[in-house]
């Protein structure tokens, strides 16, 4: 069979078939083996390509993701309210006093 998974003249007395070690297609020269094999690695490429950019995207999120909590953090942290409440007796009766 060849690349077209049709079946191809046999190849010359004596002579091997060669498969393809990505998707195991035969071909009957090395010749139409190399141009097949190449698309694969052209395809390959690609998908390292594309790997690589999602990586680094999620490296991005997560940096950003990092920074907006620390920055909520900070932000609680600056509108912490220190209250006091204090409690006593006088002449009148119950000194009470809030501050915030």
């Amino acid at each position: 069979m060849n690349g077209d998974d049709h079946p191809a003249r046999p190849p010359p007395h004596g002579a091997a078939w060669h498969v393809c070690s990505y998707c195991n297609k035969v071909y009957p020269n090395l010749q139409a083996l190399g141009g097949h094999q190449t698309a694969h690695r052209k395809e390959i490429e690609e998908m390292r390509r594309q790997h690589e950019a999602r990586v680094q995207e999620s490296k991005q999120q997560r940096r950003a993701a990092a920074a907006a909590a620390a920055a909520a953090q900070t932000a609680d942290e600056e509108r912490s309210v220190n209250l006091e409440l204090t409690l006593g007796t006088g002449v009148g009766g119950p000194d009470l006093k809030l501050r915030l």
